[in-house]
């Protein structure tokens, strides 16, 4: 097979090998008039056979960018090797052309150029799209280019704006003198650029601070761009100001950090009430979801009475806690008032119509979608010493009866809670009498603890598997008993959300009551 420098290859052959995959015009350098047209040329301009022929370039190309122009006259006069070019069809649409610029014989004495093109469209328009997507991330928020190791390359207007400085500020800056101190000289920093210098790309909010010295909130992205081996070589952050946003949210934080230090404090009474009547026999264990929330318990002595209840409001929160107030406050009143003579059945069906008044919910049904419909789930005790025994009444929550040697015991009452619209205003609660000895433990959770899911089939933890685990450790101290429990319940949430407040108390009749 003869070489391509061979003489045995005719111009007719490699003219026919290149009409057959790429545009071929001939023009005349001084005017741009065209010569010759290949087939391929005619159809992708949309032309029949021969209409090319005598037209001129600038005939096809109705331009007004000066680029544009002086590409297409470099082009026909050999300046330049090649370009792109933007040619109109015959129908008005536009197709753009890459075409390499050569030498040609004379025609009829006149200077030529071969011209050799191929459609770039898809490309232009891919290019095009790609610019239009990056001129709006632009245009949109802040926009840096690192080296890998950190040092900033450039910076967009929006980005030189948050942190205060100028391009001649700025340039070459480490992103380590611009983040946090905090962050930047911890161990975790170095870690996180290697990860991001790697290819990892990276998304968060991150405190920052100006050249100005103000602190600024970004929420950003770190995307590594890489060369055409596939190797990282630039890093890219968009950000956007999240500062107001991030303030007003660590406000929040700092409010509900306060919150739940005072919901903490209204406890403390009814912990120093146990430890004082109950010593090294109880236990209480109080976990809001978040920092307040909706669970709450109340200790309160009345004569030779130990009051105990365990209440789960609707929602958790905020506003489970604003809730869980008003319980404990409706409460307490009952018991300063009829303590000594009232029984826990009478309670909850005293707080029941207080709490249906308050939130306005004694009507049972009601067509605004904006009404409340709140209420509680709530276990009270009241301990009797020297009687040896407990009444208990619960709107739902069972009770757990152990003692050692002994298979436990579930009490369970009919659910609905109190103070839902639905439930009647003068609904009553069973009182259950507990025998108890100095050994008997009484144990209640709130729904967070058996609705938990959890464990390899992802299904609640249920009052069965609380049971167990409490009867596992009945011969233990009471207090080891509840916090190996609470162990079990979170080994069983693994890492699985969790989904509501809890809390557990298990309660001991002092020693000597018998």
């Amino acid at each position: 097979m003869a070489s391509p420098a061979s003489p045995d290859v005719s111009p007719q052959t490699l003219w026919d090998g290149l009409a057959t995959r790429r545009l071929v015009l001939v023009v005349r350098q001084n005017d741009g008039a065209i010569l010759v047209a290949n087939a391929l040329a005619e159809q992708s301009l949309g032309f029949d056979e021969g209409e090319l022929i005598g037209r001129t370039l600038a005939e096809l190309h109705d331009e007004f960018e000066l680029d544009l122009i002086q590409c297409r006259h470099d082009l026909t006069h050999g300046l330049v090797a090649e370009g792109e070019l933007r040619l109109s069809c015959r129908d008005g649409s536009d197709r753009w052309l890459f075409v390499e610029s050569l030498p040609h014989p004379d025609i009829d004495g006149a200077t030529c150029r071969l011209l050799l093109a191929r459609d770039v469209q898809a490309e232009i328009d891919a290019r095009s799209e790609q610019r239009g997507r990056l001129a709006a991330l632009e245009r949109g928020q802040g926009i840096a280019e690192y080296d890998l190791d950190g040092k900033l390359l450039r910076a967009n207007d929006i980005f030189k704006a948050l942190m205060h400085g100028s391009e001649q500020e700025l340039a070459g800056m480490a992103h380590s003198d611009m983040c946090d101190p905090l962050f930047a000289q911890s161990g975790g920093y170095a870690d996180w650029w290697q990860r991001i210098r790697l290819g990892e790309v990276d998304e968060g909010t991150r405190r920052y601070v100006g050249l100005s010295g103000r602190a600024i909130w970004l929420r950003e992205v770190f995307n590594p761009t890489f060369d055409a081996a596939g190797r990282p070589y630039k890093v890219i952050q968009a950000a956007l100001d999240v500062t107001k946003s991030r303030s007003a949210e660590l406000q929040l934080l700092e409010s509900m950090s306060y919150a739940g230090r005072i919901q903490m404090a209204m406890h403390e009474p009814s912990r120093d009430i146990l430890a004082l009547h109950l010593p090294q026999r109880h236990a209480v264990m109080w976990q809001p979801r978040e920092a307040v929330g909706g669970d709450c318990f109340m200790a309160r002595a009345v004569g030779d009475r130990i009051w105990f209840c365990l209440f789960d409001c609707t929602g958790h929160g905020a506003p489970g806690a604003i809730l869980a107030t008003l319980v404990l406050s409706v409460v307490d009143r009952i018991l300063a008032r009829d303590g000594g003579l009232s029984d826990p059945g009478t309670v909850l069906q005293r707080l029941n119509r207080r709490i249906k008044v308050v939130l306005d919910q004694e009507q049972e049904r009601i067509e605004q979608l904006d009404t409340s419909d709140d209420g509680v789930d709530g276990i009270v005790f009241c301990l009797e010493p020297a009687r040896s025994r407990a009444i208990v009444a619960s709107t739902g929550l069972p009770l757990f009866v152990l003692e050692p040697a002994k298979e436990g015991v579930i009490h369970r009452w009919p659910g609905g809670g109190l103070g839902y619209r639905g439930v009647p205003t003068e609904r009553r609660w069973d009182n259950r009498e507990i025998r108890c000895t100095p050994d008997t433990r009484l144990f209640v959770a709130t729904d967070g603890v058996f609705d938990q899911v959890g464990g390899s089939r992802s299904r609640g933890y249920g009052a069965v598997a609380f049971a167990r685990s409490l009867q596992s450790r009945v011969d233990r101290p009471i207090t080891e008993q509840a916090e190996g429990a609470m162990h079990d319940f979170e080994q069983f949430q693994g890492s699985q959300r969790r989904r509501d407040d809890v809390a557990l108390a298990g309660l001991q009749l002092p020693t000597g009551s018998v």
